[in-house]
């Protein structure tokens, strides 16, 4: 099947709705993220009374004191009686779940793991968070409602894990194999969140008419998560970040591909509409043309009547498609030589002698039959069976040639074109599969292959033909020789990429869009391969000019480190890392000064304070 218009037309309808989907994704995740950023931060303690009375909002009901959306972190602190792990930890969240473990028969005759959630438990009791620093004050209690309905970030801890294998017998291994699912055990996967772990709370502060203070989940439209996890707030946003940056990526590649495909159609409308002016111009001037004074070499070479009129790019070859017929004695008449140096010629099959016969009973002239031997190899457990591997071919043709597609004689004898040489050419959409069948191998074969990492499964035997009266597109040289047969065959004159010989049952305008549509995605193979080469480049070349720069000031430096007094620096102004040179630069983006510039080149790109990745340094000028 051909890429036409109609295919670019769906593509992109269908890659219009994936962008505006991802990008209503990312957009919402991106609104988010700026949201838990914006939240104001709150310490559990004294300052938590002056907050509410500040920036709280009085709640519809009239009893309650809201913060609409704040960020907290504190430590666990039950409000009753604890959960017992089975490892003997004390914790107020716990859930325990069940997974059947399992080889599953797929598609293909393929066996892989699959795993099934049998039951899941969840077991909570209430609790709140506390200052972190302060663990034995009551007063100021922070209750947690609902936590098993917050976005849980990284916030239980995997206890236990125990796996208990089934009992397997011959019987259960024998259904296994018919059923399809061979069970192999069940595990039991505890999760936990122990007392005084600290943990951040981000959602709704509520303040109700008693002064007890709950954190719940937001209420409104806006996009405010409510989230539970033991970790800080930068490590939240930041995980949150790296998802959605692949939500970002996804919608940039989509959206090229539909600028792309729309350029493409763009293009393709503006040279239609230009080869259309150029034809009323032409039909224009055709009407000022006495077309009977015209010569054999001024008139077209497809129709031989009217003139010759253009040009075609970007090869300025002249390959006129015609048929098998009176044409072509007019043609080679007008041409020197007898010959035509390229051209497609289109006609019927018919054998010149006896004609192979099929398989499946079929007259033909062409003929490929090929031994595939198919084999099942084991990687651990599963077995794979697409391992094909062709073991002989044998190829049969005939003598043949090309006549006239209506079939009809013309004068006194049917004009016909020999092909000569017919698999020294190339082949587009040329054989027509005839004929498949598989030879298992006997089941003593099989069973001693399984003993080992391979089996044969059997030889797959097909069979392709070109059957008798098909019609077939020749390009190449059309000749003739001294006893007046017209040959059509490779040119020897001319190189094979600029000439080449081909052979197919397509017509003349499918061809060249199928050999277009090859010449499309090389160039954008190219281009991708150019594109990804300078983004490689350019990464180099940036790497280069950071470390150039970070020489460049490390010598700067160390030419100034030599008028300093090393020996009356103060604790506060070394380096955290070798504790005897100054600090020398600033970590950027973080904008700590805490290292020499020795030291700078050695931290493998992380801050020694916050951990942060430094993207930079600066020189540092302290008093």
């Amino acid at each position: 099947m051909m890429w036409t218009s109609f295919h670019d037309y769906v593509l992109l309808g269908v890659d219009s709705l994936l962008v505006s989907v991802l990008y209503a994704v990312y957009r919402r995740r991106d609104q988010v993220i700026k949201n838990i950023a914006e939240a104001p931060s709150i310490a559990i303690g004294s300052e938590l009374q002056s907050l509410f009375e500040e920036r709280g909002e009085l709640h519809s009901s009239g009893t309650e004191n809201v913060l609409p959306y704040v960020v907290l972190r504190g430590r666990v602190k039950e409000l009753s009686q604890t959960i017992e792990s089975s490892s003997g930890l004390k914790g107020v969240l716990q859930v325990v779940t069940l997974n059947e473990h399992s080889f599953r028969r797929h598609a293909f005759n393929h066996w892989g793991d699959n795993v099934r959630t049998i039951h899941q438990a969840h077991n909570s009791v209430p609790f709140a968070l506390t200052n972190i620093y302060d663990v034995d004050n009551k007063r100021t209690l922070v209750e947690v409602e609902n936590p098993f309905d917050a976005n849980a970030e990284n916030l239980l801890l995997t206890v236990s894990t125990n796996f208990t294998p089934s009992n397997s017998s011959v019987a259960s291994t024998v259904m296994g194999f018919f059923t399809g699912v061979a069970v192999r055990g069940v595990e039991k996967t505890e999760e936990f969140l122990p007392v005084d772990t600290i943990v951040t709370g981000i959602g709704r502060l509520v303040k109700d008419s008693k002064g007890r203070v709950k954190i719940v989940e937001p209420s409104g439209d806006e996009p405010r998560p409510y989230i539970l996890s033991t970790l800080p707030v930068e490590s939240i946003i930041k995980r949150m970040e790296s998802r959605n940056t692949m939500y970002k990526v996804a919608t940039f590649v989509l959206f090229s591909v539909g600028v792309i495909v729309a350029v493409r159609r763009f293009h393709e409308w503006w040279r239609l509409r230009q080869l259309a002016k150029m034809r009323e111009n032409i039909l224009k001037q055709r009407s000022k043309i006495d077309l009977e004074g015209l010569t054999t070499c001024q008139t077209c070479t497809v129709c031989l009547v009217n003139p010759r009129e253009v040009i075609l790019l970007n090869c300025g070859h002249e390959a006129p498609a015609i048929e098998v017929g009176s044409d072509l004695t007019s043609l080679l008449n007008a041409n020197p030589n007898l010959s035509i140096p390229y051209a497609a010629i289109r006609g019927h099959v018919t054998e010149v002698e006896e004609a192979i016969e099929s398989s499946t009973g079929m007259k033909g002239v062409l003929q490929i039959v090929t031994l595939h031997e198919i084999t099942a190899k084991r990687f651990g457990d599963v077995w794979d069976t697409d391992n094909i591997r062709p073991v002989h071919e044998t190829r049969n043709s005939v003598p043949f040639a090309l006549s006239s597609p209506s079939n009809k004689a013309l004068g006194s004898s049917q004009i016909s074109v020999q092909v000569e040489k017919p698999f020294e050419s190339i082949w587009e959409s040329l054989l027509l599969p005839s004929a498949s069948a598989f030879t298992p191998t006997s089941s003593d074969v099989a069973l001693l292959g399984g003993i080992g990492s391979g089996k044969v499964l059997g030889v797959r035997k097909t069979e392709k033909f070109l059957p008798l009266g098909s019609i077939v597109t020749g390009l190449g040289q059309i000749v003739t020789d001294a006893e007046g047969n017209i040959r059509l065959q490779q040119r020897l004159d001319g190189d094979d990429s600029s000439y080449p010989y081909i052979l197919t049952t397509l017509s003349i305008e499918d061809l060249v869009r199928k050999l277009e549509a090859r010449k499309n995605f090389q160039r954008i193979l190219i281009g991708t391969t150019i594109f990804v080469g300078l983004v490689l480049l350019s990464r180099r070349l940036l790497r280069w000019r950071q470390n150039y720069k970070m020489r460049k000031l490390r010598q700067t430096i160390l030419n100034e480190r030599r008028n300093l007094n090393l020996d009356n620096l103060c604790t506060c102004q070394t380096c955290l890392v070798c504790l005897v040179n100054p600090r020398e630069v600033i970590l950027l983006n973080c904008g700590h000064v805490c290292v020499c510039a020795d030291c700078a080149l050695k931290v493998n790109g992380c801050c020694p304070i916050c951990r942060e990745r430094i993207l930079t340094t600066r020189k540092a000028y302290i008093a």
